[in-house]
C-alpha cells in the first residue's frame, strides 16, 4: 500500500506520504497489538509495547499474572522428572533465566529431548533464540546442532519449534535463507549508463496481474558513481579521478551481493528501513571522497 502511495504522491505531496504512514503503523498496532510508534521523525520505526514483558499493576490481575507465570515455570522445570537429569535454569543463547522472563516468554519457551549415551535427556529453549539459532545455521550453510551433544536437531525437533514459534509469528515457516541467496523480493542490479556512470540500483519486486509481466519493480536505492575513475597501485590524494587499487567496483560489487545475501541492506518491513550507509548516498552520484568512504563502510560491515 505505502510503495503504491508513494508512487502517486511523491514530491508535490509528501505531507500525504507521511500521513498515510502514520495511518498504516496505526493499523499494525490495532491487529497486531504489539506495535507502538516509538519515533515521530519521518523515518518510523517500531518497538515491541512494553506490556509484553511487564506485569499488570491491578492487584488481582497482578495476582493472576503471577499465578500464570508459575504455571509456565513448573511446565518448563517439572518436564525433567520425564528425562534423564534436569531441565536447564537458563536459555543457552541469551543466558536469561526462566525466573526472570516475562509471562509471554515463558508461554514460548519450548522442550526439546535428545539421546546420549542410551538415555533420553530434555533442555528448554526460549524458541525465538532456537529459531534464530536454526536461522543462522541456513545463512551460513551448516548443520543446525543441538547445542548439548552437537548433533543435529531432528526433524521431530524442527517441527515442534515451527509449532511453538506460530503464537510469536503465525505463519512463519522453516528457514531457507543461505543457498537460496536472500530475499526474493528484492533485487540489485549494477549497469554502466550512456553518460559514462556505473548505477547501482536496489529494487523491490512486487507481483503484477497482467499478461506481460510477472512483477515489477520499485527502485528503493539508486547510487552512481563515475566510470571515468581509475584504479592504481599508487593513490593520488590530490587527483579525483585515480582511486586506490583496493577500492576497484568489483570489490563493491561482491560486498554488496554479499550484504544482500545477508537481508543486510533493506529491512523486512513496509516503510523499508534502508542500511544507513546506503541512505546517506542514495540519490546520489558518488565523487571520489565519498566512493571511498561508501566502500570503507561497507567492508566494515562484512
Amino acid at each position: 500500500m505505502l510503495l503504491q502511495l508513494i508512487k502517486i504522491y511523491e514530491g508535490k505531496r509528501a505531507q500525504r506520504v507521511a500521513s498515510a504512514e502514520m495511518y498504516l503503523a496505526l493499523i499494525d498496532r490495532l491487529i497486531e497489538g504489539t506495535l507502538l510508534i516509538s519515533d515521530p521523525d519521518a523515518s518510523i520505526s517500531f518497538d515491541k509495547s512494553l506490556s509484553w514483558s511487564a506485569s499488570p499493576e491491578d492487584p488481582i490481575l497482578k495476582a493472576e499474572y503471577k499465578t500464570n507465570k508459575e504455571t509456565e515455570l513448573a511446565r518448563i522445570m517439572d518436564a525433567g522428572k520425564e528425562y534423564a537429569g534436569s531441565i536447564n535454569d537458563a536459555d543457552f543463547y541469551t543466558m536469561d533465566e526462566w525466573t526472570d522472563m516475562s509471562l509471554r516468554k515463558l508461554k514460548s519457551v519450548v522442550v526439546i529431548p535428545y539421546e546420549e549415551n542410551g538415555k533420553t535427556y530434555a533442555n528448554a529453549y526460549y524458541v525465538k533464540s532456537l529459531y534464530k539459532a536454526w536461522y543462522l545455521a541456513i545463512k551460513d550453510q551448516k548443520p543446525f546442532l543441538n547445542p548439548s551433544n552437537r548433533k543435529p536437531f531432528t526433524q521431530e525437533n524442527k517441527n515442534k519449534i515451527l509449532e511453538v514459534i506460530q503464537d510469536l509469528h503465525p505463519g512463519l515457516k522453516a528457514p531457507r535463507y543461505g543457498s537460496q541467496g536472500g530475499r526474493k523480493d528484492i533485487s540489485v542490479t549494477y549497469t554502466n549508463d550512456y553518460d559514462n556512470t556505473h548505477t547501482i540500483q536496489v529494487s523491490y519486486l512486487y507481483p503484477r496481474q497482467d499478461h506481460y509481466y510477472s512483477y515489477a519493480k520499485y527502485s528503493l536505492i539508486k547510487i552512481q558513481f563515475p566510470t571515468s575513475f581509475i584504479y592504481a597501485d599508487d593513490n593520488r590524494p590530490d587527483d579525483d579521478s585515480v582511486v586506490p587499487l583496493a577500492y576497484n567496483p568489483t570489490f563493491l560489487f561482491e560486498m554488496i551481493n554479499t550484504l544482500m545475501r545477508q537481508n543486510k541492506i533493506i529491512g523486512k518491513k513496509v516503510p523499508f528501513k534502508i542500511n544507513d550507509a546506503f541512505a546517506e548516498n542514495n540519490n546520489k552520484k558518488l565523487n571520489k571522497a565519498q566512493y571511498m568512504r561508501f566502500f570503507d563502510k561497507l567492508r566494515l560491515m562484512i
